[in-house]
């Protein structure tokens, strides 16, 4: 006889091979819960998996939340600060169930591909982790590498599309990133693009009014997304006045 459980997780499994390529080596842990009580019972437990799942470096790619007394399956894709479950960035819902926590288990450098974008391999996936000494998760299409000390961004085929030159890059927002080159700071787009010079000895991201704070020498200011100096610019230096010489006999003759 088929249950309601059995067909949830008939549902699930379904939805799962229909939408994405499937787990790879992620570790899969179920949680049964087929009452109320049940529920009640394991609550203790599930608040412990999520602070080890929160305090450890490789985050959980799946994690259910609470809602009206169901379970919420939710994709995210992205690492997040430590003991800090409240700020994973839900990107989709996978499912409503009632009787069961799934926690899908992220292992380095391996990630969940929805089948609407391109499709990567297992294999595919060992190949671009064994040309890098680190790879980070996706986020916008982009993965941050890096090889040796340096650093640039790879799309979901592995094709390099910003070179790695870069001393140090920092996550994209709002299609933007800082970078480091040479010991000096400034911002490229996804295509690699220079948007702002990489000429500043320290810049910090955009604020929400649309503002860097950068420094040059020991002068700190405000610069917007066009690099233009538009909050405490430092004094340009004024240049000497030439006197004007001529027609003025020497002296020393």
């Amino acid at each position: 006889m088929t249950t309601n459980y059995d067909q949830e997780i008939k549902q699930l499994k379904k939805h799962l091979r229909e939408n994405y390529d499937l787990l790879y080596r992620w570790q899969l842990k179920l949680i049964l819960a087929h009452t109320p009580q049940e529920l009640k019972q394991y609550r203790q437990h599930i608040r412990q998996i999520k602070r080890e799942v929160a305090n450890n470096e490789e985050q959980l790619a799946l994690i259910l939340s609470e809602k009206n007394n169901r379970l919420m399956a939710v994709s995210i894709t992205e690492r997040t600060a430590p003991n800090s479950i409240s700020n994973l960035r839900f990107l989709g819902i996978i499912g409503i169930l009632s009787m069961i926590l799934l926690f899908l288990y992220n292992k380095p450098n391996l990630f969940l591909f929805d089948r609407g974008s391109s499709q990567t391999t297992e294999t595919g996936l060992q190949n671009i982790k064994s040309k890098y000494d680190w790879v980070s998760p996706y986020r916008d299409g982009l993965a941050k590498v890096r090889k040796g000390h340096l650093f640039g961004f790879i799309d979901k085929h592995g094709k390099v599309v910003i070179p790695i030159k870069y001393e140090d890059a920092w996550d994209f927002r709002n299609n933007l990133t800082r970078v480091q080159l040479e010991g000096r700071y400034g911002f490229i787009d996804t295509s690699g693009k220079i948007i702002i010079p990489i000429k500043y000895d320290k810049v910090f991201d955009f604020n929400d009014h649309g503002l860097a704070q950068a420094k040059i020498g020991t002068a700190w200011f405000y610069i917007n997304k066009l690099g233009k100096c538009v909050k405490n610019c430092p004094r340009k230096k004024a240049k000497p006045k030439q006197e004007n010489l001529a027609g003025v006999a020497d002296s020393s003759k």
